[in-house]
């Protein structure tokens, strides 16, 4: 079973993620916001509780596949080769993917904790709704980032339910 999540804005990067102690930074709580409304989307939250209920920790694990489209001006620089424009692929996994584990932002006491804009922004939520399993249970990801004749840079997020027998037989061919 899989579910595929589209997210009509470009990645960010962990770079721009802390200030110095290690608090966010405006841009990353913007954009964490920005993931998680897209995750209450009525369709998105239909896929996400789909692949909640399915999912059993005791006989799976998840497959992430995230894709990063870049128009294709922004894809590819003046010689052809791909533009430093576009970001590092594993710079703008870790934010991405704890919007869609982490169960601590569908913790009713996160929501209250919001201070200042955040507090207004997330206002309007009485509860937020992800994946709800731990990443931990992420036995495979995989990064991309493709041109596409779209104006606006875009994500995909494909969360595969992969069973551990699967990790079992790539032991069992590695001993």
């Amino acid at each position: 079973m899989y579910i595929q999540i589209s997210l009509p804005f470009a990645p960010f990067s962990i770079n721009k993620m802390f200030l110095r102690n290690r608090k966010y930074t405006v841009a990353a709580r913007k954009y964490r916001f920005t993931v998680l409304k897209a995750l209450q989307e009525k369709a998105n939250a239909a896929k996400l509780k789909q692949i909640r209920e399915a999912f059993n920790p005791l006989i799976h694990s998840f497959s992430i596949t995230l894709i990063s489209h870049y128009p294709t001006d922004t894809f590819f620089n003046k010689k052809g080769t791909i533009s430093a424009r576009t970001m590092d692929l594993t710079n703008t996994e870790k934010l991405l993917v704890d919007c869609f584990f982490s169960q601590k932002y569908t913790s009713k006491k996160w929501l209250l904790d919001r201070k200042g804009t955040e507090k207004s922004l997330y206002s309007p939520f009485k509860l937020l709704q992800n994946a709800g399993h731990d990443d931990r249970y992420v036995s495979d990801l995989k990064s991309l980032k493709r041109p596409t004749n779209a104006s606006n840079p875009y994500q995909e997020v494909r969360v595969d339910i992969v069973p551990l027998r699967f990790l079992a037989d790539f032991i069992h061919l590695l001993t």
